[in-house]
């Protein structure tokens, strides 16, 4: 290798984006569906919001926690959200309708336990690691 082809990339500095988020508590996970169409946001609030990865513009609010949510999981086809929740039940949320809306982020919905197709309720107690 050349000494030109070893050197690093230049430094580009951190630049923000966007500050604000769809949440009125601290958001305690983020993570992109494996499409790349959709970002997920679980916060304190109890809700999850579905963003645009592009613009970040919300495209859903997800709603039926009644206590926070501490993290989410997509599954591989991007068709459906897994959150977890200090309530001590996982919900999982059919997103199929929003992977449309994230390409244009125009329309942004409010949703509560409707998108909500399973709720799986858990142990009485939770163990740290």
């Amino acid at each position: 290798m050349s000494a030109q082809q070893q050197q690093a990339p230049p430094y580009r500095p951190y630049r923000q984006v966007r500050a604000e988020t769809p949440h009125s508590r601290a958001v305690s996970c983020v993570r992109f569906s494996p499409c790349g169409r959709l970002l997920a946001t679980a916060s304190l609030d109890g809700t999850v919001a579905l963003l645009s990865p592009s613009s970040l513009a919300a495209v859903a609010t997800l709603r039926g926690h009644s206590d926070g949510v501490s993290d989410v999981s997509w599954s591989t086809d991007s068709f459906y959200l897994c959150s977890a929740s200090d309530d001590r039940t996982l919900r999982i949320w059919d997103v199929r309708p929003f992977l449309a809306a994230a390409a244009s982020a125009s329309a942004s919905a409010d949703l509560n336990s409707d998108r909500c197709i399973r709720v799986l309720k858990g142990h009485a107690n939770f163990e740290e690691r």
